[in-house]
């Protein structure tokens, strides 16, 4: 399969101190990549840099073929996002806030699209203005948002916080659709560790801004390894106990 995403020696410094190391990574086109690590650790920053909210220092990240730096507006006009929590107009419904997405992403987004991306997120009331969203709700209107223009990849960072049992594992359902379905590939950060065993294909993970390890999960079941017992081997010591 085609690379969607092709970083190859990323750093990038903030105020001298090296944030990323030496980053290269690969996602395959329809893949679901589980980048994981501790608070701190880069998965934040990195995702970031993917989304030109901040510069690299050295390196290079392909999107879609193309140089980011050189092709940014034509590349991002195909990536959906969350990063970090969503921010939103808080005297606006959800619908309100689609409808303001499409128009400034310059898409033809219809009420339709809008009503069905809701729904697919488990948003139907239409009515209620997001400054009384539960935090659940508020990562279910992110989602439809990153979703709504339909993008080739999804960068989602901590989707699920503040869902509960029965939300997360609708997001999970959803993402997999998307994914296996539709050829969406999804770059997802988590902490919840049995959910990323769930759905990813690939993970990655970071420590101190370095990837450490990049893995398929086929081959970690092949040999009868958990995630969290292949995640916290990298952070723990051998005279530590799990």
């Amino acid at each position: 399969m085609e690379n969607i995403v092709e970083i190859k020696e990323l750093f990038k410094t903030i105020d001298k101190e090296e944030i990323l190391s030496d980053i290269n990574l690969q996602i395959a086109e329809g893949e679901i990549y589980g980048l994981l690590g501790p608070n701190g650790a880069g998965k934040t920053t990195l995702m970031k840099c993917m989304l030109s909210l901040l510069t690299i220092t050295s390196g290079s990240i392909e999107i879609f073929g193309k140089n980011l730096q050189e092709h940014r507006e034509e590349i991002l006009s195909q990536v959906g996002s969350i990063i970090e929590t969503p921010i939103f107009y808080e005297n606006c419904t959800a619908k309100e806030i689609l409808e303001i997405h499409a128009q400034y992403m310059g898409k033809n987004i219809t009420e339709l699209d809008i009503i069905n991306t809701l729904r697919m997120v488990g948003l139907k009331n239409t009515t209620k203005k997001v400054k009384e969203f539960s935090l659940g709700m508020r990562q279910r209107l992110g989602l439809a948002r990153a979703f709504l223009t339909k993008p080739r990849l999804l960068i989602l960072d901590e989707p699920i916080n503040g869902l509960d049992p029965v939300g997360i594992q609708e997001i999970r359902n959803l993402l997999q659709l998307l994914s296996k379905e539709h050829g969406i590939t999804i770059l997802i950060s988590s902490h919840i560790l049995s959910e990323i065993s769930q759905i990813a294909d690939k993970i990655g993970v970071i420590k101190n801004g370095s990837m450490i390890q990049q893995v398929y999960m086929e081959e970690l079941m092949k040999e009868n390894i958990d995630l969290e017992e292949f995640f916290m081997s990298h952070f723990l010591s051998k005279n530590q106990e799990l």
